[in-house]
């Protein structure tokens, strides 16, 4: 595992992301554009708010999806971090709106308060680390 960094900080384990909490893959509904899918109220979170957001967070897109576009798409509540997949490749964000995303990104869903604020910040962490030194 050369890819780990070196020195590995002291009482951090190696495992895989999936073994500590469920990973969620985005959905699209098509055709994109279609107004009975895109133009509502809930947020579209795409590859480009990931690159225009400074920070952290996510708290405003670009475009909209309606309800019958988040029944095809794959809908987040506000503290969830996502992960881009495509695109701009490992780019961590945390939502702080409720949202959907698209196939172009992956989720981590936690349920324990305590334990999500603890896996959100390490893996933002290590993947904020890992697109940093990928670059």
């Amino acid at each position: 595992m050369s890819w780990i960094p070196k020195p590995f900080p002291n009482g951090w384990i190696i495992t895989k992301i999936g073994d500590i909490t469920e990973v969620l893959r985005g959905a699209s509904p098509r055709p994109k554009g279609d107004p009975k899918y895109f133009g509502g109220n809930i947020p579209w979170i795409m590859i480009a708010d990931v690159s225009k957001s400074p920070g952290r967070y996510i708290s405003e897109t670009r475009d909209t999806v309606t309800e019958a576009g988040a029944l095809k798409s794959r809908y987040l509540k506000a503290g969830t971090l996502i992960l881009s997949n495509s695109g701009t490749v490992c780019v961590p964000k945390i939502l702080a709106v409720d949202g959907c995303i698209h196939n172009g990104f992956v989720a981590q869903s936690v349920v324990e308060a305590a334990t999500a604020f603890a896996t959100r910040s390490n893996c933002f962490l290590l993947f904020g680390n890992l697109q940093h030194t990928s670059q």
